[in-house]
């Protein structure tokens, strides 16, 4: 999630993270913000957020990631 445009989080917008990252959990993927500013960064290292979420500089800092792709088609499952 690409959040350089956050200019304000309070305690909803902390618990939405924590609920898209429990719902990306259960079906084996994984919640990344990207770029939340200095503000917002410091805030989820206060509140232990960042234990939970990964959290980036920059959309290059996620290896293999192609930011113009979008989200990756499902594995076909086996006949």
């Amino acid at each position: 999630m690409e959040l350089s445009q956050v200019a304000f989080c309070d305690s909803s917008g902390l618990n939405a993270f924590l609920r898209l990252w429990k719902r990306a959990k259960v079906v084996g993927g994984e919640l990344v913000l990207v770029d939340p500013g200095p503000r917002l960064a410091e805030l989820l290292i206060r509140t232990g957020v960042d234990a939970h979420v990964r959290v980036v500089d920059a959309l290059s800092a996620l290896v293999g990631v192609d930011p113009q792709a979008g989200p990756a088609a499902p594995e076909p499952e086996p006949a």
